[in-house]
Parts: structure tokens; C-alpha cells; sequence
């Protein structure tokens, strides 16, 4: 297991270097001197050069680079231009937030995804499989910022029931917390649930044809425990990789569904600064939102490893 876990590291190391790289080089092509937008609208002659100097801006394109990956080596994101903060300290304040609403959201989406996929699997062809289908392309194709404004405009506005927008600490108040962020992370969730709702069913049909699945039904076991025992079991093991995966992504930042229910968590907070061109900000949650895309494809792989016991019978030989 712990060889089968440095070998992926091993993998994602050159691949985080590699977007490291774009993410630096992306950001000098972005018009407008950082020098002058550091110096402010008073800016002299003598603080402009102090600020080329201090960030090396006079240097070369590739030692720029090599100065900014030391940094970010030993967990210096930068300052951010516009509230002269530290970016780490930003990101760690945002963090919790978009972490709580993404386990929201997967925790929405598994409750509804995985009973509909497997009623729809065992029931083929039925009413329940045809409509759970069709729910499952719609929650696809709705894109998560219209149904964040429909949910805003019918159960906030015509009904009053929750806040429309904003964000309450649950160490403040649980239940104001639970109340910002139900329609967030039904929104998020939606989409979430028909992509699992789908690879569940899949994996669950093939399942269910296999050979020991047949010998079971031959030997008089109880459907339930065919079902739940045996199928699931096995269907589950490509749908937590998935999970694992959406999960990584939610972590990078909910852009949309923060920024219509502000939301101040990771995905709100590059928008803004994308709209303030506060680079080293951007920079940072979009190297932030790299490295867990890859963590979590490295706990994917794990989880894979440990449900998949023929993989690791292959790795023996």
C-alpha cells in the first residue's frame, strides 16, 4: 500500500511543477504593470523602482519564476495587492467555509444519488428507472447559477423561508449557519447527484449480470442481501473514486454557487480578486486548487487500491 502511494506521488510531483509553471506564466500575460498597481495612484519614480527590486520584476521571466516557486515551497503565497494580506492567511480563513459546504453538498448528493441508482438498476426499464434517469439529465444540464437565482426568487423571495444570500459561522449560531446554507448546497448538490446518480446505476447494472450475482439468486439468497451485500458492495468501488474526485474539485472552489448566495469561501474570493487583478491571490487559490485536485486523485487511487482486491493481488505478482 505505502509503494502503491509514493509511486502516485511520485507522478503528481513533475505534474504539480508543471502547472506551477502556467499558473506564473498565465499571469504575466494578463495586461497592465503590477509595478505601477502596487505603487497606487501617488506612485513615484523611486517607490516604482523599490517594488521591481523587491518583487524582482527587473529580472528575467524564468528567475521571476524560480524566486515565486522557492516561496511557494515553503508555503508563501505572496501579499495580496489589494488588502496586504498574506495570501496563505486568506486561503486558510476561506477554506473552512467552502470545506463545509462541499461536505454538504456530497452529503445531499450521496443520500439521493446512491438509494435512486440502485432502485433504478434493480427495477430496469420501469417507471422508476425511466423518470430517475430523465431527473438525472436534468439535473446535469441545469446550470448551478440559474437554479441558485430560482431557488432564491421562490423560496426566499415568494416564500420567505430561508435568507436569501450571506453566511453565518456555526460557532456563532448553528441554526443561522444551517440556514445559509441548505439552498447552497442543494444547488451544488444537484448536479453532483445525477453525475453519481448515473455512474452508480451503470456500475450497479453491471454488477448485477455478473456471474456470481446469478449463482447467488440459484442458491436461494435473499434478494436484499444480494442487492446490498454483494452487488453494492462490488458497484461501489469506481463511484467512491468519483466521489473522491468531485470532492477534490468542490475543494478548489464553488465559483458560481458562492458568488450567487455569497458565499465567502475559496470561489468567491478568486472571483474577486480576478475582478480587483489581484494576481497574487488568483495565483494562489488556483495552485491551491491544483494541488487538491491531485490529493484527491492520489485518496481516489488509494481508496481504488484498498476496495479493489484484485489490484492489489496484480501488484503481488
Amino acid at each position: 500500500m505505502l509503494k502503491f502511494i509514493i509511486n502516485r506521488i511520485y507522478i503528481a510531483i513533475p505534474t504539480l511543477f508543471l502547472i506551477s509553471f502556467f499558473i506564473f506564466g498565465l499571469q504575466k500575460l494578463m495586461p497592465g504593470d503590477p509595478a505601477l498597481m502596487l505603487a497606487g495612484e501617488d506612485r513615484s519614480p523611486e517607490a516604482i523602482n523599490y517594488i521591481r527590486e523587491l518583487y524582482h520584476l527587473n529580472e528575467p521571466f524564468i528567475v521571476q519564476y524560480l524566486y515565486w516557486l522557492g516561496d511557494v515551497l515553503q508555503g508563501d503565497f505572496g501579499t495580496s495587492i489589494r488588502s496586504d494580506e498574506s495570501v496563505m492567511d486568506l486561503l486558510l480563513l476561506k477554506l473552512p467555509v467552502t470545506i463545509e459546504l462541499s461536505i454538504l453538498s456530497m452529503l445531499f448528493a450521496i443520500l439521493i444519488s446512491i438509494p435512486m441508482s440502485i432502485i433504478a438498476a434493480v427495477k430496469k426499464n420501469s417507471g422508476w428507472d425511466f423518470s430517475s434517469s430523465i431527473f438525472a439529465l436534468i439535473g446535469q444540464s441545469i446550470p448551478n447559477f440559474w437554479l441558485g437565482f430560482m431557488m432564491i426568487l421562490l423560496v426566499s423571495v415568494h416564500w420567505g423561508i430561508l435568507p436569501a444570500s450571506g453566511y453565518v459561522s456555526p460557532f456563532e449560531s448553528l441554526s443561522q449557519n444551517i440556514q445559509t446554507m441548505i439552498m447552497p448546497a442543494f444547488v451544488l448538490g444537484t448536479g453532483l447527484a445525477a453525475t453519481i446518480f448515473r455512474h452508480s446505476r451503470g456500475a450497479m447494472l453491471e454488477v448485477l449480470a455478473a456471474d456470481f450475482i446469478r449463482t447467488a439468486r440459484a442458491k436461494g439468497v435473499k434478494r436484499k442481501t444480494i442487492y446490498l451485500k454483494h452487488a453494492l458492495r462490488n458497484a461501489l468501488i469506481p463511484v467512491v473514486t468519483m466521489i473522491t474526485i468531485q470532492f477534490g474539485e468542490l475543494l478548489g472552489g464553488a465559483v458560481l454557487t458562492e458568488q450567487v448566495f455569497t458565499i465567502p469561501g475559496l470561489g468567491k474570493l478568486i472571483v474577486d480578486s480576478v475582478y480587483n487583478r489581484d494576481f497574487p491571490v488568483v495565483q494562489g487559490i488556483v495552485m491551491f486548487s491544483a494541488l487538491m485536485f491531485i490529493f484527491s486523485n492520489i485518496i481516489a487511487d488509494s481508496a481504488y487500491y484498498l476496495l479493489d482486491p484484485k489490484l492489489r493481488h496484480r501488484e503481488v505478482s
